[in-house]
């Protein structure tokens, strides 16, 4: 099992504390070797998403005496998104022409002629 020990921000950067179960613990019965590319997917997928350019590296393995780490990381600062300065558009009224009321539609049969076809 893998657990976040500890995971403090401080000026500009993240120390992350990560320990794993040991291999002789009957409930872990699994290797686990963890080093930063597989420290940052797991910081990403339990919602730390602000990992920058890693600067303290640690390998870790349950299976021998080394079962926790450290990890130190920049942190990406937050862009703010500029305010948009384009102006909405306005709908034009399209006014269509009035039709008579005096209109009659007349139906015309349509008869097929042999020669037409």
């Amino acid at each position: 099992m893998i657990k976040i020990a500890s995971l403090e921000r401080k000026n500009g950067k993240i120390t992350v504390n990560i320990s794993v179960t040991r291999f002789s613990d009957p409930s872990c019965r699994k290797r686990i070797k963890l080093m930063t590319p597989e420290v940052i997917n797991f910081l990403k997928e339990t919602g730390v998403k602000d990992l920058g350019k890693c600067i303290k590296k640690d390998k870790i393995n349950n299976f021998q005496n080394k079962n926790s780490g450290i990890w130190i990381f920049e942190t990406i600062p937050k862009v703010k998104k500029a305010a948009s300065t384009r102006e909405k558009t306005k709908k034009s009224k399209k006014t269509l022409d009035k039709s008579d009321d005096r209109v009659i539609i007349k139906v015309q049969d349509k008869t097929l002629d042999n020669n037409e076809k």
